[in-house]
């Protein structure tokens, strides 16, 4: 399974009068516990306004530029959550939950790369039986009745791929893992009597 999260805005306080904070952002797992995570303030113009790690699950913006911002949460080699439409509001601290459950695929933990491959014929339609074959691995998938394959490499790994089924042209391509990631990518074998 794909990193899941949830966002749920937790409540707006009034702190009028002297120091206020914006913004705070609450990162946990989907037990509640604090989860670390990046946290990063971007303007109207999708830059980076400020970065912090939340390391025990909390992170804090208390003062920013006027207009419309995002606070982006997670990133990495896994999905992330992106809060718009924040601004700064007088006097008040408006709070954020964001539930991040976990960062893996198919239930495992990403250390590797892991690429979803569909595979389809010349015209569209999905191919069941592909083999997906590894240099000098031999056959690591098959797709599906679907068309669907997952590949999975170790960290700092490259591989050749074949991908074949009797009837079309083979395909070869290079898949690297320089870091930790999740890829989708699309494939369409031709045909051998095109």
């Amino acid at each position: 399974m794909i990193r899941l999260a949830i966002l749920v805005a937790l409540s707006i306080s009034h702190a009028l009068g002297a120091g206020f904070c914006a913004v705070r952002v609450l990162v946990t797992d989907e037990t509640g516990k604090p989860s670390p995570a990046q946290v990063r303030l971007l303007d109207n113009t999708g830059s980076v306004v400020r970065e912090v790690i939340a390391r025990n699950g909390s992170a804090e913006f208390c003062d920013f530029d006027f207009g419309d911002h995002t606070i982006d949460v997670g990133g990495g080699p896994c999905t992330h959550v992106l809060i718009p439409g924040v601004r700064v509001l007088f006097g008040r601290t408006q709070a954020f939950r964001v539930y991040l459950t976990g960062c893996s695929i198919m239930d495992v933990q990403l250390i590797g790369c892991s690429t979803f491959f569909r595979v389809t014929g010349p015209h569209g339609e999905a191919l069941a039986g592909v083999s997906v074959k590894s240099d000098p691995a031999g056959v690591v998938a098959e797709t599906d009745e679907y068309g669907r394959a997952l590949v999975g490499i170790d960290h700092k790994e490259s591989r050749i791929l074949v991908f074949s089924k009797p009837g079309f042209l083979p395909i070869r391509l290079s898949l690297d893992c320089s870091r930790p990631a999740y890829g989708e990518r699309s494939i369409t074998l031709g045909a051998v009597n095109q």
